[in-house]
């Protein structure tokens, strides 16, 4: 199985019925509108959020939180190696998203801050504070989650629609 269809509408039905299954239950689990299934892993899947958010907000930087894996991050450095943007990195103080360090970053020419929760370092944080100041600045917050975990932990969309 790949995250492509056959290219007969015949031979794809069954495919395309797993892909909405999948992408219906995602965004249950998530409380978001929309879930898209066709990446090939997380990193990537960061990296696509990355290059949206930045088309939806005619934005070029991006703050990256300490706690998404290394993996992901050198994954969105090196797809955008050749293109003009500017990433800024924050560490993780105890475990968690440095809050101090992403507002102070936050700003007029941010497109979007990454997260992962829980983190690389296997840490819950609940950013619903950081989404609200990004978004009274219209920058778009991205949260790589691990699905099961969503059973118990708050939701990206509860984060979402504090305002």
């Amino acid at each position: 199985m790949t995250a492509y269809t056959p290219y007969q509408p015949e031979c794809s039905q069954g495919t395309l019925q797993a892909l909405y299954e999948f992408q219906s239950s995602i965004c249950a689990l998530t409380e978001m509108e929309v879930a898209n299934a066709s990446l090939y892993e997380g990193g990537t899947a960061l990296y696509e959020a990355v290059m949206m958010a930045i088309r939806i907000t005619g934005r070029d930087k991006v703050i990256m939180d300490g706690g998404v894996s290394p993996i992901y991050r050198k994954i969105i450095r090196t797809y955008t190696s050749n293109l003009h943007y500017q990433f800024q990195e924050t560490p993780v103080v105890h475990g968690q998203s440095s809050r101090e360090e992403i507002k102070k970053l936050l700003d007029q020419k941010t497109a979007a801050v990454i997260f992962q929760n829980p983190n690389f370092f296997g840490t819950i944080d609940d950013h619903a504070d950081i989404v609200e100041e990004a978004h009274k600045l219209g920058v778009l917050v991205i949260e790589s989650v691990y699905p099961i975990s969503l059973g118990i932990l708050k939701t990206p969309g509860a984060m979402v629609w504090i305002l």
